[in-house]
């Protein structure tokens, strides 16, 4: 939910293939810098976006009965991130 700071805006961060299959240490002992990317209505991203979505309304289900009020959250996020960034993406 960090990664959406505000309505209309989502952080990504892309991996690097060469130095992911390169490294074979702990991911504790990993530091390598990672690119970060801002999705928002001018730099798309849909894939990511939609993944994020999905991920969170999943949880608030799970979390439905436990903790409600962080459920509700949840369901927020991926409301807002599905009607902002994806659907205005894929609906035109």
């Amino acid at each position: 939910m960090k990664c959406h700071p505000e309505k209309g805006v989502f952080y990504v961060q892309v991996s690097d293939k060469t130095q992911d299959e390169n490294y074979w240490g702990r991911i504790e002992d990993f530091k390598m810098d990672r690119k970060s990317f801002k999705i928002d209505e001018n730099h798309k991203g849909t894939e990511p976006v939609a993944e994020a979505a999905a991920a969170l309304a999943a949880l608030s289900i799970i979390f439905a009965n436990i903790e409600s009020a962080f459920a509700k959250d949840l369901l927020m996020h991926a409301e807002e991130l599905y009607e902002e960034l994806v659907w205005p993406m894929v609906s035109n």
